[in-house]
């Protein structure tokens, strides 16, 4: 397995949450990586198509998106979904969007289209700006939690070149204790075939809905581990529920990939967990903070500067 990755940015061979993705395992004794590196509890070589007739919940297709909250905030990235995390900020997976970095340039044009419904795009299919991935994740570095798979920094920011006129989605960090029991939503643009969904149709929102687990096995800090239904196409599509204190939704994960058990069947979505880290990276990326964390690229090369 190649993995040769730059510093500020160009990546070679497959990156290591894609080899995940894969089904294959990286090296990499100092990260702890029994198994594999999203954090699954054994080694095993099972996919979305493996887990997509397990018990999961049913997904439903979103009809009028435009019209529901939080479901607006939820759009296509052509390939992968993202989330509205503000009116020209775009929250999804870096393995999506990390194979564009070549230095700060960034190599094609992401774009985003909000609450897509079939032919129905209301806010059109927004270009994006720049794009940020986490240095970790372009190193394959070990990640920030307790289990330090490399997993852990599969998330990333786009800049759109305008605002979006939809209501974005905030996320937040919850405590395993507000967690438990709570309804955890997820929602996605499926691609066609493999575990597509027996009604699909192209462009199509679909949303599954299920409870965070109660064995304390799956309560880990950078990793979600839930019953959602997930397929490709919805990576980097958010994991969202209500807030105990304030009612709202929140995102509290990002899903990166499947997850399996020994049968291949059971909780069927692992994601990236809203923690400290990934927060404050978004955090300091969204406002421009002097001080961000590495990388970002733009679109078509940095802006001129004036002398």
């Amino acid at each position: 397995m190649l993995v040769v990755v730059r510093n500020p940015g160009r990546l070679w061979g497959l990156t290591p949450a894609l080899a995940c993705l894969a089904g294959l395992l990286i090296p990499g004794p100092s990260c702890n990586q029994t198994g594999s590196c999203q954090g699954r509890k054994i080694p095993c070589n099972c996919n979305s198509s493996d887990v997509c007739t397990g018990d999961t919940p049913p997904r439903t297709r979103v009809l009028n998106p435009a019209s529901r909250t939080p479901e607006m905030a939820v759009g296509s990235l052509g390939g992968c979904t993202g989330t509205l995390v503000g009116p020209r900020h775009v929250l999804t997976a870096a393995h999506c969007v990390a194979g564009g970095f070549d230095g700060d340039t960034f190599t094609y044009t992401p774009r985003f289209a909000a609450a897509l419904d079939g032919d129905d795009a209301p806010h059109g299919n927004v270009s994006a700006r720049r794009v940020f991935v986490p240095e970790g994740y372009l190193q394959g570095s070990c990640g920030w939690s307790d289990l330090a798979r490399p997993a852990e920094w599969d998330f990333a920011l786009i800049e759109l070149e305008h605002e979006v006129d939809a209501e974005p989605l905030a996320y937040r960090y919850l405590e395993h204790d507000e967690l438990q029991g709570r309804e955890i939503v997820n929602t996605g643009y499926p691609n066609a075939g493999g575990c597509a969904p027996e009604m699909w149709v192209d462009n199509s929102m679909w949303q599954s809905t299920t409870t965070f687990p109660s064995d304390q096995t799956y309560w880990r800090e950078g990793l979600m581990y839930t019953a959602n239904l997930g397929s490709p196409g919805h990576s980097g599509s958010s994991l969202y529920t209500k807030d105990p204190a304030t009612g709202e939704s929140v995102i509290v994960g990002i899903y990166i990939g499947p997850f399996c058990h020994e049968d291949c069947r059971g909780l069927s979505a692992t994601a990236v967990r809203m923690g400290p880290t990934p927060i404050a990276y978004l955090d300091a990326w969204k406002h421009e903070e002097p001080d961000r964390p590495c990388c970002e690229a733009w679109v078509g090369g940095p802006p001129a500067t004036t002398p």
